[in-house]
């Protein structure tokens, strides 16, 4: 092949020319009777774009970066930096690899040559033996089908939306019963023999105070403040025979004064059944029987009649609750 001289001549003739010196030199060397790479057809849009594939695919080939290299036919194409030049049909060669893959075989090779999975690339090495690409054949196909099995699997449970519920159910014949602590809203009871004294003195603590003035100096007042708080306490507040009309536990009557126990709080003098004292001598009473005749049932009365004026003007009873152990 040959230089081509730019003067007296038409660009579409040197692009004819660089074509057929290629293909009658190719043609020489391996019987080809068609040039068929669609790059190089009469136009100089082409031809740049053919040069620009033929040395990027020269960069990145496989087989050794193998230089495909044809004497220049037009005065812009260079020579390459080592002075190397290759054969037409080495450049036919190398402008046929950058078309399309017609087939799937094809397609697979390209595929298995340059991915990343190990078990592909070694399946498609020939220089391996033929055991050893089965078996990495064997090894892979069985990873892919439990991988497809597993996303499926999960997919399908996924789209079922099933629902797990778990009930447990546990009957118990014998449950601890809890303390229960009964207080009446007002802590004392006015007693009917005497009770100038005593209301005026307590209505004196309240708000009420100042519609009901306390002479100190008077002889009852007197008499009363005397008294120690005890006896005080112990003679105005409400005892468990007061306070409690009846009362049962699991449908047998209780002895008020015996099973419930008086403890002091902020609210006055209350009473507790299943109190402490108790569960420590005999242990906490147990509920062996449901309904409204089971538990501890009692019938209380007030005496509202007998309340002093205090700032909370409530009448009725305070209970509390406490779970204990059995």
């Amino acid at each position: 092949m040959t230089k081509t001289n730019m003067n007296g001549a038409s660009l579409g003739e040197h692009l004819s020319n660089f074509k057929n010196s290629i293909w009658n030199s190719a043609s020489e060397e391996d019987g080809r009777d068609e040039w068929q790479h669609p790059v190089y057809n009469t136009n100089s849009h082409s031809y740049n774009l053919g040069s620009e594939l033929i040395r990027e695919h020269s960069v990145r080939n496989f087989d050794g970066f193998r230089r495909c290299w044809v004497k220049p036919a037009l005065p812009h194409h260079s020579m390459p930096e080592d002075g190397s030049e290759g054969t037409a049909t080495q450049c036919a060669d190398e402008l046929k690899s950058l078309e399309d893959f017609d087939t799937l075989e094809e397609l697979w090779r390209n595929f298995s040559r340059h991915t990343s999975m190990h078990g592909v690339t070694n399946i498609e090495n020939h220089e391996r033996r033929r055991f050893s690409r089965v078996f990495w054949l064997i090894l892979v196909m069985g990873m892919s089908t439990v991988l497809i099995y597993t996303v499926a699997s999960l997919m399908i449970e996924y789209y079922q939306y099933n629902t797990m519920t778990r009930t447990d159910v546990k009957v118990h014949t014998k449950t601890a019963f809890p303390s229960v602590t009964l207080c009446n809203t007002c802590p004392y009871r006015r007693k009917a023999d005497t009770p100038d004294a005593v209301s005026r003195l307590v209505s004196s603590t309240t708000k009420l105070a100042r519609f009901l003035p306390v002479n100190f100096t008077d002889p009852d007042i007197i008499a009363f403040l005397a008294r120690s708080m005890f006896e005080v306490q112990d003679e105005y507040s409400f005892k468990p025979e007061d306070l409690f009309f009846t009362a049962t536990y699991e449908g047998q009557p209780l002895n008020v004064s015996e099973d419930f126990e008086l403890i002091e709080t902020s609210f006055g003098r209350c009473f507790t059944f299943n109190g402490p004292q108790y569960i420590a001598r005999h242990g906490s009473r147990l509920v062996t029987t449901d309904g409204r005749n089971s538990g501890l049932r009692a019938y209380v009365r007030l005496f509202q009649d007998d309340y002093f004026i205090f700032e909370d003007m409530t009448a009725g009873i305070r209970i509390n609750n406490k779970e204990r152990s059995g």
